[in-house]
């Protein structure tokens, strides 16, 4: 029995595999041995190789068991994508084959072997792999579409299809694969648009496919604070000859009414294609998430008449010219439930940031920390709102004769938030009458105001936030949490912003269990913690004196946490750091995807 019991596994991008045990192989009626998948973490889940397979082959190398599959590993560069063969134990009879990417780079590659003795299993970790792939340049044909599916045809070579992968649940994000459509919007320098729900984060690998014929990685340079859409780049020499271009953006605003071509790209890389109406132009609306991400608010969305399925695509006339993107936008609904759904999205609120970026710049951005919604006339006037300023509204075109409102404070820490109320009315922004979030500042470091709050017209001076060009910079693991600071849809949650870190998740069968999610952590065995740095040094000091004074430590440490609700707890956690130790993501530009891993 001991013989036919795996003693050791295999851990690698994040996925776990050993032996086919004896026990799994009776109840299914199955013989002994094989790679088998026991948790198919990042790697495997790239090539739908679910949990409770059994592998086959890895890139033509049959692997019969584990260690045939150990030394087929050790022969793959980092970054390459081969074939591998499995099947499923619920489904013996059904042989898969599927395309693995290879990870080298967020996790390690480790095999565990179990001490009898001390009934521990320890590691050994494997070498680093043989090289990184090098992708060579290619040159594909695009289809040519039919003179009847125009204006299609002109946008066809502008279009690409993009896949992105996250190796760790952080900023709230809880979909580990997105796909999605982009647009070429230019080949010097070569930029890629997309929507934030196809690449959600810096964190993870983006893969850009051309003409469906060609796949090369892609890289995150410029993810939009406020507006959902993402910038991507490439290395063109790897396209050889294809003949991609540019898209042309058009200078005229879509209204209501407006006649447009609704072009778009599907999953198989057919095209689709609608010539539609305007319906409507007025704000997205987006509810909070849980767990907190990135949504969408303080934008106008175009609501087209009809529109065609499809990954994503542009809006653009008869010429071809775009007036917009057709993006999808995530967001949840009353039950919490993940909904996505897709609408347009004005050229002309891209055209700032494609110019700076055109220039070798990142463009700097700044806003005011609230949700502001629109509020119609009707009821401003019971707010104390006056016929003066009911005039000044009704005389201004397309105005729909509302006012904006704030609805939510994003961020109660900044100076908009401390300054800004919930209800109150914006009369005007730097003197100028503001009735839609369209035309809100983002290039202001101050922004003067006239609100209606109480019945009474007030005037401020707010400062306002410059947004960061990353999100997250630094990531550390520990005791099988994830812990980041707070990002900026965390801090929407809650009202009186605790110092400290915050826990993006935690992996089952941890030590970290014992915390909550979405939680700050304040205090490390009563030391004070205020940013990743320090909380870093915390933990490493408890560590220290745990191995330093084991007699005068148990194994626990006391965590102090406030939730989003304000209740402070003390947690006591038991330690593992045989299994649990201390891990970091630290953002390096100079690594294969922009992030570092170090192992402590």
């Amino acid at each position: 029995l001991h013989s036919i019991t795996p003693n050791r596994f295999v851990e690698i991008g994040g996925s776990i595999i050993n032996e086919l045990s004896y026990q799994l192989a009776y109840s299914y009626s199955w013989s002994v041995g094989g790679p088998y998948i026991a948790e198919s973490g990042y790697m495997f889940s790239s090539a739908s190789a679910s949990r409770m397979s059994i592998i086959t082959s890895v890139n033509n190398i049959p692997t019969p068991n584990l260690d045939a599959f150990i030394e087929a590993m050790k022969t793959l560069p980092d970054d390459a994508r081969v074939p591998i063969n499995f099947y499923n134990l619920s489904n013996t009879n059904k042989e898969r084959m599927s395309i693995m990417h290879v990870d080298r780079h967020w996790h390690k590659f480790k095999i565990a072997v179990r001490d009898d003795t001390t009934g521990l299993w320890n590691y050994e970790e494997m070498p680093p792999p043989p090289s990184i792939y090098s992708y060579k340049p290619e040159t594909a044909q695009i289809q040519i579409l039919d003179e009847s599916l125009q204006p299609a045809g002109k946008i066809w070579p502008s279009f690409v299809t993009i896949s992105f992968r996250l190796p760790y649940n952080v900023n709230g994000i809880r979909n580990g694969h997105s796909c999605g459509a982009g647009v070429i919007v230019s080949t010097e320098p070569p930029l890629i648009i997309c929507d934030r729900y196809t690449v959600p984060t810096s964190v993870g690998d983006i893969f850009i496919t051309f003409a469906n014929s060609i796949i090369i990685p892609g890289k995150l340079t410029y993810l939009h604070p406020i507006y959902n859409y993402a910038v991507l780049t490439y290395d063109k020499t790897l396209l050889g000859n294809t003949p991609i271009k540019e898209i042309e953006l058009s200078d005229k605003e879509l209204v209501q009414g407006d006649s447009v071509y609704l072009v778009g790209i599907c999953a198989d890389n057919s095209p689709a294609m609608k010539k539609t109406t305007v319906k409507r132009i007025a704000n997205i609306e987006t509810a909070k998430c849980y767990p907190s991400r990135w949504r969408a608010v303080n934008v106008e969305e175009i609501r087209l008449d009809e529109h065609v399925e499809s990954l994503g695509g542009v809006l653009c006339d008869i010429d071809g010219k775009v007036q917009g993107l057709w993006l999808t936008y995530s967001s949840q609904n009353d039950k919490h439930n993940n909904i996505s759904f897709k609408r347009g999205f004005s050229i002309s609120l891209v055209k700032p940031t494609l110019n700076s970026l055109k220039l070798g710049e990142l463009p700097k951005l700044y806003g005011l920390d609230v949700e502001f919604w629109i509020i119609k006339m009707s009821k401003a006037k019971y707010y104390g709102l006056s016929d003066e300023w009911v005039r000044k509204v009704e005389s201004i075109s397309n105005s729909k004769n509302n006012l904006l409102r704030v609805l939510n404070i994003l961020d109660s820490t900044s100076p908009s938030g401390k300054l800004l109320k919930v209800g109150d009315i914006v009369l005007t922004i730097n003197g100028n009458m503001t009735t839609k979030v369209s035309e809100l500042p983002t290039a202001f470091h101050y922004s003067e105001e006239l609100i209606l709050r109480g019945g009474k017209e007030i005037n401020i001076k707010v400062a306002t936030t410059p947004y960061r060009e990353k999100e997250v910079t630094w990531i550390i693991g520990w005791s099988g949490a994830i812990i980041q600071e707070p990002y900026k849809a965390a801090l929407e949650q809650i009202k009186n912003v605790p110092t400290g870190v915050y826990i993006s998740c935690r992996f089952h069968g941890s030590p970290a269990l014992k915390l909550s999610t979405g939680v700050w952590i304040t205090e490390i065995q009563e030391r004070k913690v205020s940013d990743l740095d320090s909380f870093l040094k915390a933990i490493r000091a408890h560590g220290k004196e745990i191995k330093e004074k084991p007699e005068d430590n148990d194994g626990y440490v006391r965590i102090k946490t406030v939730s989003d609700t304000n209740v402070t707890k003390v947690v006591t956690m038991k330690l593992d750091l045989h299994y649990w130790g201390i891990c970091q993501l630290v953002e390096d530009e100079e690594a294969l995807t922009g992030w570092k891993f170090i192992e402590e």
